[in-house]
């Protein structure tokens, strides 16, 4: 399937806020089942910034359209494959651009309370080797949860000048719900919110002291490796403002994938002016069946759960005179859809 195919089968996804507005899936939980481990090599797809979305539970994230300009392939290896090996001990795994790449290399903790920097090698500036780690994740982290972390680091001291890096991270659990990419449909999703204050002092015979301003969005889903997109705008006081937006390739549990075999639902009458009658397809015996009503928006205007039957009406008179989405869900699926003008 070519892209602009694949895309517009994703756009026919834009509803499934509602199949997740109303009840709770899965428990949206970080924990070290997140954590990268050796072995694991990410795709990531750059594209043009877009602005991260709302913030709340039951939320849907809509990147369908993203067009990729650049790919990145993220390693995870050992400290001694990037560089990082002098540095102080205690990580598994060093996190970054594919070694010998332009781009950060992070050296990583990944323990039961958390995931931790202790080291980092932003190509070509020099290694910074942290003397107080910066918390990347606690957990177990769910919606509503943050933590602030100080840290510090400086260069080794055989490379001059000599940087001191310090700051704090602040990280929260701003948002659940549905995250749409050019990738898929991804259920159960969590959004953390991160923002980084910190200082860059240079000690040479002139010192100066830069600032920096991060705004970062992260996406997880409980129980796959890593995040799954991100959203970031960096400020600082040497140099402008800087955005930037990826998303991450491949299959995973709890990506629905856009196909063609879902049935069309049949409507009558279409348009409809007080009540519908609405043929089911034949995968409705199932006890977790629902139909929902969306608006154009993706808001969900109506719910009704569906018990061994193929045949249902509805009372459509309070909603206003416009385009509606009818969806059939089950199982975490969208098994039918179709389109109702309310007169």
């Amino acid at each position: 399937m070519n892209q602009t195919k694949k895309i517009k089968r994703i756009q026919a996804f834009l509803l499934l806020t509602c199949f997740v507005s109303g009840r709770t899936l899965v428990a949206q939980t970080i924990t070290t089942s997140n954590s990268p481990i050796f072995g694991d090599v990410y795709t990531f797809q750059n594209c043009p910034y877009q602005t991260p979305g709302s913030a709340g539970l039951n939320q849907y994230w809509n990147f369908s359209n993203l067009v990729k300009s650049s790919t990145s392939n993220v390693t995870i290896t050992f400290n001694h494959d990037t560089g990082l090996d002098f540095c102080t001990p205690g990580w598994l795994v060093a996190y970054g651009n594919a070694p010998g790449a332009s781009g950060q290399v992070y050296a990583l903790e990944s323990v039961a309370s958390g995931l931790y920097i202790w080291g980092l090698l932003n190509q070509p500036v020099p290694v910074i080797c942290f003397s107080n780690d910066e918390w990347l994740m606690s957990y177990p982290f769910s919606y509503g949860n943050t933590f602030t972390d100080a840290w510090a680091g400086n260069t080794i001291p055989q490379l001059t000048p000599v940087h001191s890096l310090s700051g704090t991270t602040t990280a929260t659990a701003d948002g659940t719900g549905t995250l749409v990419t050019p990738a898929g449909v991804y259920v159960n999703t969590i959004r953390v919110h991160y923002t980084k204050d910190y200082e860059d002092l240079a000690t040479t015979s002139s010192p100066s002291l830069s600032t920096y301003h991060e705004e970062s969005y992260y996406w997880f889903v409980p129980g796959i490796r890593g995040e799954l997109m991100r959203i970031s705008n960096l400020s600082s006081s040497v140099s402008t403002p800087t955005q930037s937006l990826w998303y991450r390739e491949g299959t995973y549990a709890g990506l629905i994938n856009p196909t063609d075999s879902r049935e069309e639902l049949r409507i009558y009458p279409n348009p409809a002016n007080e009540s519908l009658l609405i043929s089911l397809p034949g995968q409705t015996d199932r006890e977790t069946t629902e139909l929902v009503i969306c608006n154009a928006t993706g808001q969900e205007l109506m719910r009704h759960k569906i018990q061994m039957t193929h045949e249902i009406t509805f009372d459509i008179s309070d909603l206003k005179p416009g385009l509606y989405f009818v969806h059939l869900l089950s199982d975490r699926l969208l098994l039918a859809e179709q389109k109702l003008i309310k007169q």
